[in-house]
């Protein structure tokens, strides 16, 4: 999984570095090496599904809390799709909706787990599965997104789905994306189509800010974006992107702390996150 995240993040540089030209790349901005990024196969190619391992103990951030914790977990059908998990939040007030998407070969649930932990109180954490790509160990198996097309197609019939299924309880208005490596990449990709007017991405979806793109993105409706790295190649290629996305009129920051790679559970990073994520959320 890890290789696999890494491989992903070098490629997206790879690739972005390409398209955008010296206005992204200035000769003084380091870049990491070049990995092959592994094949993805198609939907008939993969594993079929194997039953997921219960999730891991939520994460505790710095100071021990165990904050926004919601009541329970729904697996809610999808159509054409693996059923969608869904953390239900407390109480009966509308919340809105927050759209967590994993990495390559992860697990959907571990994700989820951290996110419920972090908003779970304050809105429906909404967390798609993607398709099998590969067994983990016994009784785990890690998923993934087989093209940014795919991840939106399955988030939107992910919105619809609970909007269908909780109707009187959700604020469908303004949802939020957060998406780790591929899933950050993926969601990076997809800004400019309106989706999201806020997004987190994470050790991932860092690379091809363009002006053009960034513009789009804001003409769209986007309004913030923060960035998270737990490796320096990623900071790099965050603060710049944060200086195109503020230059376009999207409110955008970077947080990043090094020593724990590719991830950011029990490392100097997840606390870092897991205090910024207000300035995504409040107005």
């Amino acid at each position: 999984m890890l290789a696999a995240g890494l491989g992903l993040l070098a490629c997206e540089q790879s690739r972005s570095g390409a398209q955008a030209g010296a206005a992204i790349l200035p000769a003084h901005r380091p870049v990491e090496p070049a990995v092959e990024r592994p094949a993805i196969p198609s939907a008939s190619q993969a594993n079929p599904r194997r039953p997921e391992a219960p999730s891991p103990p939520l994460p505790r951030p710095s100071g021990g809390a165990r904050l926004g914790v919601g009541p329970g977990w729904e697996d809610v059908p999808l159509p054409g799709f693996e059923p969608v998990i869904v953390a239900v939040p407390p109480g009966d007030d509308k919340k809105p909706l927050f759209v967590v998407a994993h990495g390559y070969s992860d697990l959907p649930r571990w994700q989820c787990a951290w996110w419920q932990q972090r908003v779970g109180s304050e809105a429906w954490v909404v967390c798609p599965r993607g398709i099998p790509v590969q067994a983990l160990a016994p009784g785990q198996v890690g998923y993934q997104f087989s093209s940014p097309s795919a991840m939106e197609a399955e988030i939107l019939a992910a919105i619809g789905a609970v909007r269908a299924r909780y109707a009187p309880r959700v604020d469908a208005a303004s949802p939020v994306f957060a998406g780790f490596s591929q899933g950050a990449i993926f969601g990076a990709e997809l800004a400019a189509k309106g989706h999201f007017r806020r997004m987190i991405l994470v050790e991932g979806g860092v690379g091809g800010w363009t002006a053009a793109h960034a513009q789009a993105f804001r003409s769209a409706g986007g309004e913030r974006v923060l960035f998270a790295c737990g490796q320096p190649g990623c900071a790099a290629w965050a603060q710049r992107s944060v200086e195109t996305l503020v230059e376009a009129g999207v409110a955008a920051r970077t947080v990043s702390a090094f020593g724990g790679g590719h991830r950011y559970r029990d490392t100097p990073l997840e606390p870092l996150l897991f205090s910024s994520v207000d300035w995504v959320l409040k107005d």
